[in-house]
């Protein structure tokens, strides 16, 4: 059986749709961040969901026990209480709020790096995406942007450099070369980079190749 690519499959989704996606935003009747969310919801999530239960991949963003903490308004916590410490979920920025991950707790991993415990419990399909929507759109849309790069290594058709460089600008720098077009090649680094930046165990999280 033929191996499913969904880095490379998804960009051909978003370019099937791209015309009617750009006339309804030019007519009104969406705009392209709502356009990039309801394709997400619709393709890029659902893919994702699939390919973690084919892979049998786990980790703390989806799982059940993870819930939003009371100590701020973007950190999430263990109901398991596997990790004391709250967190972010996402490299990059804090979620819900813009912040940059320097500004505090930085020395926490987001929750996407952590290592799960044996109490995970997988999120439903309908709600597995459920931590990163907010309701000020343009933080889902940067959810999902990163999302779509850690897991594909590309981003709206671009390679997710930003992504990289938020965590560390040093791993922009070193990437970054003349001879890279960064705005359509596919980054099958991501993950080896940020996961050592993070100190992660290697492979815990993969490229879909």
């Amino acid at each position: 059986m033929a191996k499913f690519n969904l880095a490379s499959s998804i960009p051909n989704a978003i370019g099937n749709n791209k015309f009617i996606n750009s006339i309804a935003t030019k007519l009104g009747f969406i705009s392209d961040d709502k356009a990039y969310i309801k394709h997400f919801d619709s393709y890029i999530g659902p893919n994702i969901y699939h390919r973690h239960l084919d892979d049998y991949f786990v980790c703390c963003t989806f799982c059940c026990h993870l819930k939003k903490s009371n100590c701020h308004s973007y950190c999430f916590k263990c109901g398991k209480n596997t990790y004391e410490e709250c967190g972010v979920l996402l490299p990059g920025t804090f979620s819900f709020t813009g912040n940059h991950t320097n500004d505090q707790e930085s020395d926490q991993p987001p929750w996407i790096f952590r290592t799960p415990c044996t109490g995970f419990e997988r999120l439903s399909e309908k709600k597995y995406f459920k931590n990163f929507n907010s309701y000020i759109q343009s933080i889902t849309v940067a959810n999902y942007e990163a999302m779509e790069g850690i897991f594909t290594g590309i981003s709206r058709g671009k390679s997710p450099c930003h992504i990289c460089a938020s965590v560390n600008i040093e791993i922009y720098n070193h990437c970054l070369s003349p001879d890279r077009n960064a705005d359509n090649k596919y980054c099958n680094e991501i993950i080896e980079q940020i996961s050592a930046k993070y100190r992660a165990i290697a492979g815990m999280i993969k490229y879909v190749e």
